[in-house]
Order: structure tokens, then sequence, then C-alpha cells
């Protein structure tokens, strides 16, 4: 998922008009134990987007071909083609 995103960059930020994906276990929340993320509902498999100033059209577009492309690799179905 995180690989097919073209408008998102992977990364932690507190501020900033850019469009970010982050996995809060192993980035913003890795210094707490696993029973702390757990009670807070953060596991691995969590992914945050924060929308940056970028279109709603672009990013839902993002996010859902994103989706696509990573349910195609977990399905075997080939991927969606790319614009």
């Amino acid at each position: 998922f995180l690989g097919a995103l073209r408008h998102f960059t992977l990364a932690e930020s507190l501020g900033g008009v850019e469009s970010l994906a982050e996995v809060p276990a192993i980035m913003t929340h890795a210094a707490l134990s696993e029973a702390a993320r757990a009670a807070m509902g953060i596991d691995v498999g969590l992914i945050r987007l924060s929308c940056g100033i970028e279109g709603t059209e672009t990013l839902v577009e993002d996010i859902l071909h994103a989706a696509q492309t990573a349910w195609a690799q977990v399905s075997g179905e080939a991927p969606p083609p790319t614009a």
C-alpha cells in the first residue's frame, strides 16, 4: 500500500501542508510497549494518512489506487492499470 502511494510521503510531521503516510507502531509510537500500543488500538497494520493541500479528488484516487494495488498483491490478481 505505502509503496503505491504517489501523493503521500512516508514521514512524521507536526505541521505542514504536505500529504503524509505514517505507520504509528514503528514510527511515532515505537517507544511504547506492545501492550500499551494494543490498548490504544495501534498495531503494525495501522496506517495514518494526513491529507495536505492537494485536491481531494487527487488524494482519494491515490488512496484507492494504493488499496487496489495492495489487494492485487495479496490476492494474486493483476494490479490495476496506472494512470
